[in-house]
């Protein structure tokens, strides 16, 4: 599939489309993250190959993401590990 940025492709999906300006990623700062995480260890480590696979795929990595994958900013916890001992004080 290929994406494109017809309205009636985004509304079919619920979705809303918008842009940024050229060359400016930090106007989305998270998502540009987000995209760079999809791309580099959803894309490449689980060898993602055809369009079917992508939405159970995205909801095994966030699994993994949350519980699994340690975060270096969170003092390497899990974001539930760091969520939970932030619940705790």
């Amino acid at each position: 599939m290929i994406l494109t940025n017809h309205p009636s492709f985004f509304e079919e999906l619920g979705l809303t489309s918008f842009t940024t300006l050229q060359g400016t990623p930090t106007d989305n700062g998270a998502m540009e993250a987000i995209n760079g995480w999809l791309k580099e260890e959803l894309f490449l480590d689980f060898n993602i190959k055809e369009a079917e696979d992508v939405e159970k795929t995205i909801a095994k990595y966030i699994h993994y993401f949350n519980y699994e994958r340690p975060a270096c900013a969170l003092n390497y916890l899990t974001p539930i590990q760091f969520k939970e001992m932030r619940l705790k004080r």
